[in-house]
């Protein structure tokens, strides 16, 4: 097999297939979501702004009175406007 990342070659029992792209790379080239542990090519993940936490972008949501990118289980729907915000900043 050959990485898309990195053009290397070897034995197929040396890759594994991005989560993301179903593309082949090597297994020392996988980065790893902090959430659900699927390994993907590098510069898929994206940082939970709260957290740090680096994880796959559909894990993210964006907070609507922030701004910021945060972990979907971190927010939480507001009863009067149907938005979505960080926890920490609802009333």
């Amino acid at each position: 097999m050959r990485s898309s990342v990195s053009g290397k070659a070897g034995h197929k029992q040396e890759f594994i297939h991005c989560y993301e792209t179903r593309q082949p790379i090597a297994v020392a080239e996988a980065e790893q979501c902090q959430v659900t542990g699927s390994q993907v090519r590098p510069g898929i993940l994206r940082s939970c702004e709260v957290t740090g936490n680096r994880v796959l972008p559909s894990e993210l949501e964006r907070c609507a009175v922030t701004g910021k990118w945060a972990l979907r289980r971190l927010l939480v729907t507001s009863s009067l406007s149907q938005i979505r915000v960080l926890e920490a900043v609802a009333i």
